[in-house]
């Protein structure tokens, strides 16, 4: 991915800081099951490098990242069989070893270029057509299982318009090839009603009404 990306920092010089991401750990990636990766709009405030082991304690929203991880042990819980309840922090694999380290995604941003601290739906669907055959190959390259959009399931759209025909499995959940495609929430929206255990229940919702499969059956 190296070229692809030095190709895309050439095109877009005005994007810098350019914000880095895709795969967090290479090694863990390649035994992870399901491969999710998470589609998110933009970064903000200095967080630019997004590769390597994340720090969940870290960053100026406190649900992002525990958000993710809740979600990521969702979908995991469903692909091994296992319909999982709303976990506490001190059940989740980050807090109980101790590292509060997230390692077995992949985190791709639409708008390589820093945002702010809110977005504006029509400036990440311009990056996401901007950008379009870079953004393809990241996503291909990196090669997930399961693409949880977290408020960019039409910017996603766009990214692979023309390319693949995507067919819908329930009401938000999709079929793009071998790809589990979920149209779901920002992780970072705190607003949402009943908070954390509320967005973990609507998307256990969704998953369940899609057969129940959640990622079982889909590769790795």
């Amino acid at each position: 991915m190296g070229p692809m990306i030095t190709e895309w920092r050439r095109l877009r010089p005005e994007y810098a800081p350019f914000v880095i991401d895709g795969i967090l750990d290479e090694t863990i990636w390649e035994t992870a099951a399901p491969k999710i990766l998470f589609l998110l709009k933009e970064s903000y405030g200095g967080w630019y490098q997004i590769k390597g082991p994340i720090n969940v304690i870290d960053g100026g929203n406190k649900e992002f990242w525990p958000n993710i991880c809740r979600w990521k042990h969702l979908i995991k819980s469903l692909h091994q069989g296992v319909l999982p309840q709303f976990p506490e922090l001190s059940e989740l694999e980050e807090w109980r070893d101790g590292s509060f380290l997230l390692r077995d995604i992949a985190y791709v941003n639409i708008k390589k270029k820093l945002g702010g601290s809110t977005s504006n739906a029509r400036d990440i669907m311009d990056f996401a057509l901007r950008d379009q055959d870079f953004l393809r190959r990241q996503i291909d390259l990196i090669d997930p299982a399961v693409v949880l959009c977290g408020g960019t399931f039409w910017p996603y759209h766009a990214i692979y318009s023309g390319n693949t025909t995507m067919h819908k499995a329930s009401d938000r959940v999709w079929c793009h090839g071998k790809r589990q495609v979920i149209d779901f929430k920002h992780p970072g929206n705190w607003q949402h009603k009943g908070g954390a255990a509320g967005l973990y229940n609507e998307l256990l919702k969704i998953l369940k009404n899609q057969g129940g499969q959640g990622g079982r059956g889909l590769r790795n």
